[in-house]
């Protein structure tokens, strides 16, 4: 009896200890894990394909702090290909600028000094730049010249509704300078459209896809269809056009893929643009009227 309790009572130590020796070994391992998952260790290959695809405010305000090799891998130009000042809140009183002037030790935030900051970043290499909207961060005619100068490889380019007059003037001569460009995209179309279109036919023979909304007449209709007879994306929606300017886009881009005029006025989709329409992929007119429709009779 007194022999089965002891060989219990071993029993009970020993596997004790075989738990407490496999509990260990799993702490070694953990530790083991840990050592190999420091930041700072992270081959810079794979840092760059990361910070590739973050946005501008962790680029700015996060990726930097971590430890020297984050730093160090931030300030790539591969890092700052992308430049969308549209996700950012730049009023002067937003979070963002405030935590941005304490990080870098700035008394006053400009617009114009921030943009220059992240586009130096890119040291000429940056492929897209969205600028932001708002009212406070109008587009200045020197905001578009250093982007002009200091963006050759740009490939796509978002501009504001808001601009000043004489930077609207100015678009067409940067657009000389872009001859890599493929996507514009503007909110509203410019005094200077029908010179856009001339450096855009001229210089930028890549150029795929175009996203304006305005008022088109049908000579301005021709001159799409005239000079950019090989565009792939046309986006229009929410704009005024005749029938016959959409038909006579349609009759002179035959290399289409995507048309978006939802929401336009001035035409409704019969079956006359519905069959010149009939080899583009996509194809959207929901909501095209041929007045403007007013709520509750205003």
């Amino acid at each position: 009896m007194i022999n089965s309790h002891i060989h219990q009572l071993l029993h009970n130590c020993i596997c004790a200890e075989r738990e407490r020796e496999r509990e260990r070994e799993r702490e070694r391992e953990r530790e083991r894990m840990e050592e190999t998952r420091k930041w700072e260790e992270i081959e810079m290959d794979c840092l760059l394909c990361i910070f590739e695809r973050v946005g501008l405010e962790d680029l700015i305000l996060g990726v930097p702090l971590v430890c020297k090799s984050w730093y160090e891998a931030s300030t790539n130009p591969l890092c700052w290909k992308s430049l969308n000042f549209a996700q950012l809140n730049l009023h002067p009183n937003s979070h963002f600028v405030q935590r941005f002037k304490r990080q870098y030790g700035i008394e006053k935030f400009s617009c114009a000094n921030f943009l220059k900051f992240a586009v130096d970043h890119s040291r000429q290499s940056a492929l897209e730049i969205v600028l932001p909207s708002l009212d406070a961060t109008f587009v200045s005619l020197g905001d578009l010249d250093y982007l002009s100068k200091e963006c050759p490889e740009l490939k796509r380019l978002s501009l504001p509704f808001i601009m000043f007059p004489q930077a609207e003037k100015h678009i067409p001569n940067c657009l000389s300078k872009w001859k890599k460009l493929e996507h514009l995209s503007m909110h509203g179309k410019p005094i200077s459209f029908m010179e856009v279109l001339s450096e855009l036919s001229f210089h930028c023979k890549n150029f795929k896809k175009l996203e304006m909304r305005g008022s088109y007449q049908d000579q301005e209709a021709l001159a799409i269809a005239t000079m950019l007879p090989k565009i792939k994306h046309l986006c229009l929606s929410k704009s005024y056009m005749s029938k016959e300017g959409l038909l006579t886009i349609l009759r002179g881009c035959r290399e289409l893929e995507t048309l978006d005029v939802k929401y336009c006025i001035g035409f409704k989709v019969d079956d006359e643009i519905q069959k010149m329409a009939s080899h583009i992929k996509t194809f959207e007119f929901v909501g095209c009227s041929l007045k403007r429709r007013f709520l509750h009779g205003i």
